[in-house]
């Protein structure tokens, strides 16, 4: 927050991405590249080099929830839904079975068919989110819809 304090942005940017790179702990040098990317999202709106900085962030940490949300933000910023996705199943990995986990594989469904148009990888996901939960509304009816439109009416009554 002392960064902030001067008044110019691209200075404080430059002062907590530099600053990263000393010898600090690694928990600080994360939190000054967010730091570092905060700033230059929201005040420079640069939102590739606020992804350069949570990439070299997450290079520390790969599974770091902060980093994870703020990579997912600008990488859908960015418009690049591969990333998005891989970013999801990283998320996913950390998160307990149960509503968390059933939301993010929904989420990630919806970029696979709305972003990515793979309805198979959506179609494995919504799977995945039926192993966790059996009665799972979204993916029933993704895959009824599916089966109905495949003509298998066997596997759309099951």
């Amino acid at each position: 927050m002392q960064l902030r304090a001067t008044g110019e942005p691209e200075g404080a940017a430059r002062t907590a991405e530099a600053a990263a790179d000393t010898e600090l702990p690694e928990t600080e040098r994360i939190e000054l590249l967010l730091l570092g990317a905060e700033i230059r999202r929201r005040d420079l709106l640069d939102a590739r080099g606020a992804l350069r900085l949570v990439e070299r962030a997450l290079s520390l940490r790969p599974k770091w929830g902060p980093a994870l949300d703020l990579a997912e933000t600008l990488s859908e910023t960015l418009g690049d839904f591969p990333r998005v996705a891989e970013i999801l199943e990283l998320k996913g990995q950390a998160l307990p079975e149960g509503e968390r986990r059933l939301g993010l594989l929904g989420r990630l469904a919806h970029v696979y068919l709305t972003r990515l148009d793979d309805a198979g990888k959506a179609a494995q996901v919504f799977e995945r989110a039926l192993a966790i939960r059996p009665d799972f509304r979204p993916a029933l009816v993704y895959l009824l819809r599916g089966a109905e439109e495949a003509g298998d009416l066997a596997q759309a009554e099951a």
